[in-house]
């Protein structure tokens, strides 16, 4: 919905249409090795997240999945 350079303003529609805001921390911008890029975020509850885009092939082998 908005953003600037230090926040983002969301609209979470799988949370019901709720407007969330979250600080950017940091932005490791796309690079040919890695094939991806990345930005970490605090939501407003504290909680750090990291949000990566990339070609599949270079993120399923960084990632572990648990249940």
């Amino acid at each position: 919905m908005d953003r600037d350079s230090t926040h983002y303003c969301l609209k979470n529609h799988l949370n019901g249409g709720k407007t969330e805001k979250y600080e950017l921390i940091k932005v490791f911008e796309f690079e040919s090795d890695r094939k991806c890029m990345t930005v970490i975020v605090k939501d407003e509850a504290g909680k750090y997240w990291a949000y990566c885009k990339g070609a599949d092939s270079s993120i399923l082998p960084k990632i572990t999945h648990t249940l």
